[in-house]
């Protein structure tokens, strides 16, 4: 299976020198969505921390986007 994933629009907020708050507008695509696959379009929160020179997620959470607003 081919899984492709990008983010946009990144925030990353310093919590720590080795901590950090990260927010991003994700798209995941999961397969061929002609052929039965899966995308899902959405915002990607969570808590990296930095360990032996590397930083990993300690915590992440996948969720849709708000609808939009009427003006």
């Amino acid at each position: 299976m081919t899984v492709r994933t990008s983010a946009r629009d990144i925030v990353v907020t310093p919590l720590a020198p080795d901590a950090a708050a990260v927010r991003a507008n994700v798209s995941i695509v999961f397969g061929d969505p002609a052929a039965g696959g899966f995308a899902f379009d959405g915002i990607l929160t969570g808590v990296a921390i930095e360990r032996d020179g590397r930083w990993m997620f300690l915590q992440g959470h996948l969720s849709s986007p708000p609808p939009p607003t009427a003006p």
